[in-house]
């Protein structure tokens, strides 16, 4: 039955929304995991879970505390789970592209920089 005022509609869905995130707290990740590669979605889950439940859980990545959600991790070729990190590291490794060599090449070019700047401020 539609609503004749959109205000009421707007307030019930709101309602709805957050009652479904309480019972939800993972949202459709499941569904989401599956879509982009994760080879075992429960385990992504339970990991994520632990995460959350654990108050000093550092990031896989950096070693940082808790700043926002964590994000799932996984390897885009063979969907194995690699752990929880921060959102913006798991950026970082993609545009490093996800590849060891990758984040050599990165550590080569800051190797290199900190020799320049050490030259440049003498």
């Amino acid at each position: 039955m539609p609503y004749k005022d959109p205000e009421v509609k707007r307030a019930k869905d709101r309602i709805y929304q957050k009652r479904w995130k309480a019972r939800h707290p993972y949202g459709n990740n499941k569904a989401s995991w599956r879509h982009r590669g994760v080879k075992d979605p429960e385990q992504a889950e339970r990991l994520m879970q632990i995460k959350d439940s654990t108050p000093d859980a550092k990031c896989d990545v950096c070693g940082g505390a808790k700043r926002g959600k964590w994000v799932l991790d996984h390897d885009h070729e063979t969907g194995a789970i690699r752990g929880g990190v921060h959102s913006s590291c798991n950026v970082a490794l993609a545009q490093l592209g996800d590849t060891v060599a990758g984040l050599k090449r990165a550590v080569r070019y800051l190797e290199g920089r900190r020799d320049e700047a050490s030259a440049w401020a003498s």
